[in-house]
């Protein structure tokens, strides 16, 4: 039956560091059917069309275009205000990156990943490519692994109408041009696609969308978590049946196995567990048992990561995941929806076999870095390691999600570091006893505060996540959890900050008079919701605006490592950070003559950026804005500062400015002078 063709799809946009284990593990639980199976990486594929470098420069020149032609406008209303904005900053960010893509893909992908006068500006000039995109398809906004699209995602309406929308869409032109070609070719028989972030699903759809086109008759599988998360709304008609032939909510290697195997015999999927299929007439529910088959985790197959092109990824070394359990061995966290979606509970992998695992992606793939992708590193194989019952083949360095509780006694932070574990991810959550007990957390302040000091003091960096906003959490207690973030602050320690969303599923949206809120009522078109909008039954609520200041300071303050990535610490903690990196003392003389940095670039803008992003009536002023590659900051330039970057051209000198000057003038130039070149605007003299 080779060829019955299946292909197995990654959309876009998630980090482009490492392959998920979705398509992995899927391809492995199904390689006894007998048929050709292909795994696309198109979330890879997406990052290499949007920083081409012939493509940015295209849309270089298109975003100047539209700058100008808001520039000559007398007045701008709000949306005109926004898209100037966008354009402001990337035509600014976007000049500086497109000469510098290129090295930038290479550094991400070579050992000079690990040099911080390299890796810093690779960064920015991708961020500052992905600003030019975001430019381009305002008010959609592309961040390094976040895609948020132009329209809402709870609506299935409005969905299918944004996969059609090239104006706010950057992958239907993706599609296009580097998907519909590659599929004509292999027409499969079956695609399945795994959404695993929010983000993913306007891609999604629109990559099943030119399947359905270029092969009406090929069956399209949508399924991952977030179908997980949809749950039963799925199961009543919508506007994305047009283009999804079935869902497959929970764990996919069982009913992936069945649909195959039916495909391959003739029959029709109806009644696979965990299989739900189109509706009929409106208002009809589809037939759907949630009560799913999975596999046994002792039966499940190693990931097969042969399939992935792993040298193309931004990592200078592959970095896979494998895991040691599936769901959450508390799954009683209030804010949480992901463990009541998965029905499937919490399972364990013996642990022997998880180390055949790791050493087999070792061999086959020459990998030495693993992320374990469990919600939480199971205690028992947390123990297993730390008492020596499991060893972990030599060479191996990991980064896992952990609990407080899997680590009871400090020497086990030294006997893990020893196993080879190099970040450990901790859901903090909240630094207020009394907020952890509402969220039903399961863990103190004082025992995190044990585990944060025994993982420092064993060399283990931590990445602890947290949100504030949570329902009654009161500035005192959000507070709270910026003074224990700043009183753990350790070289190897990061942070990673949000603001509280209500997740439909949780047990806030199920019991929510009992957290001090009421649900407010969704619109018609609202038949796919995930996040649920919410207000308090009695008092007032946060201002998002001091919320959003709690979490500036709490970046600001607590040490970071660039973009939060956690496939980046585990690869800079695998080879000794911080201690590689180190940061040089910048001199405050410039070079003579004048000129800027590598890597700037400035502009005027007619419209005042800083005046019109602070929500002021526009009125037309001049701004200039200055963008540092190496620092990736925009920089707003007073008048002086602005005068003295038209003289930084490479060949005037002080002694050409400063005799024409009074004493005053001088002590102001030389001032400004010295400052741009502490901000990295200006050269600095050898």
């Amino acid at each position: 039956m080779r060829d019955l063709r299946l292909l197995l799809l990654f959309p876009p946009f998630a980090d482009s560091t490492q392959p998920g284990a979705g398509l992995p593990s899927l391809a492995a639980a199904i390689q006894d059917c007998g048929i050709g199976i292909k795994l696309w990486d198109l979330n890879l594929d997406a990052w290499e069309y949007l920083l081409n470098p012939k493509r940015q420069h295209a849309w270089l020149i298109r975003a100047k275009r539209s700058l100008a032609r808001l520039d000559r406008c007398p007045a701008l209303n709000t949306k005109e205000s926004d898209k100037y904005l966008a354009l402001a900053d990337g035509v600014l960010r976007g000049t500086s990156a497109v000469d510098h893509l290129n090295k930038a893909i290479d550094v991400m992908r070579s050992p000079a990943f690990f040099s911080a006068k390299d890796y810093a500006p690779a960064m920015n000039a991708i961020e500052g490519a992905l600003a030019l995109v975001s430019a381009i398809y305002h008010p959609s906004r592309l961040e390094w692994g976040r895609f948020w699209s132009a329209c809402r995602l709870d609506s299935s309406r409005e969905i299918v109408r944004e996969i059609f929308r090239s104006a706010s869409n950057p992958f239907i032109a993706f599609s296009r041009e580097i998907f519909a070609p590659r599929l004509s070719r292999f027409k499969p028989k079956i695609v399945g696609i795994s959404v695993t972030y929010l983000d993913q699903i306007v891609p999604a759809l629109t990559l099943a969308a030119e399947c359905k086109k270029i092969l009406p008759d090929t069956l399209v599988v949508l399924g991952g978590q977030i179908v997980s998360l949809w749950g039963e709304d799925i199961t009543v008609q919508n506007k994305l049946w047009r283009y999804v032939d079935a869902f497959v909510p929970g764990e996919g290697e069982a009913p992936l196995h069945d649909i195959v195997t039916r495909h391959i015999q003739g029959i029709n999927l109806e009644g696979i567990p965990n299989v739900v299929l189109p509706p009929g007439r409106t208002g009809q529910k589809s037939a759907w048992s949630p009560v799913s088959r999975p596999r046994t985790m002792a039966n499940l197959p190693c990931p097969d990561y042969s399939g992935l092109p792993l040298e193309r990824y931004f990592s200078p070394e592959p970095v896979l995941t494998l895991s040691a359990s599936r769901g959450c061995y508390w799954g009683r966290c209030a804010f949480c929806a992901v463990s009541p979606a998965f029905r499937d509970g919490f399972r364990v992998r013996p642990a022997r076999q998880v180390i055949a695992d790791l050493a087999m992606l070792m061999r086959r793939h020459g990998a030495r870095l693993f992320n374990f992708g469990d919600d939480a590193l199971p205690r028992s194989f947390v123990k297993s390691l730390a008492t020596g019952a499991s060893v972990l083949p030599q060479g191996a360095m990991w980064q896992a999600e952990a609990r407080w509780d899997a680590l009871p006694r400090p020497e086990w932070a030294h006997r893990l570091a020893k196993t080879g574990a190099r970040n450990l991810i901790f859901g903090l959550e909240s630094g207020s006893g009394e907020v952890l007990r509402k969220m039903n957390k399961g863990g103190t302040v004082p025992q995190a505060r044990r585990v944060i000091k025994a993982c420092q003091d064993a060399g283990i960096g931590l990445n602890l996540q947290c949100f504030l906003g949570f329902p009654g959490e009161t500035r005192a207690q959000a507070a709270s959890t910026i003074s224990f973030l700043n009183e753990v602050a350790g070289p190897k320690t990061t942070v990673s900050c949000g603001i509280f969303e209500l997740q439909k599923g949780s047990a806030i949206w199920r019991q929510p008079q009992a957290y001090g809120i009421r649900l407010i009522k969704t619109e018609k078109e609202s038949d796919l919701p995930v996040r649920c909008e919410y207000k308090p039954c009695s008092g007032k609520d946060w201002q998002a605006g001091m919320i959003s200041r709690l979490v500036k300071n709490a970046d600001s303050r607590v040490p970071q490592l660039r973009c939060g990535i956690n496939a980046h610490a585990l690869i800079f903690l695998a080879s000794d950070y911080p201690a590689s990196v180190q940061k040089s003392v910048p001199s405050r003389i410039p070079a003579e003559p004048l000129r800027l940095a590598e890597g700037v670039t400035w502009r005027v803008f007619h419209w005042d950026p800083d005046s019109l992003r602070k929500g002021r009536a526009p009125k037309k002023k001049d701004g200039c804005l200055v963008y540092t590659l190496r620092q990736g900051r925009v920089l707003s330039l007073g008048a002086l500062a602005a005068t003295m970057l038209r003289y930084a051209d490479g060949s005037t000198r002080l002694s050409d400015l400063l005799p024409a000057l009074t004493y005053q003038e001088r002590r102001r130039v030389r001032s400004a002078l010295r400052s741009m070149v502490l901000q990295g605007i200006l050269a600095a003299a050898d």
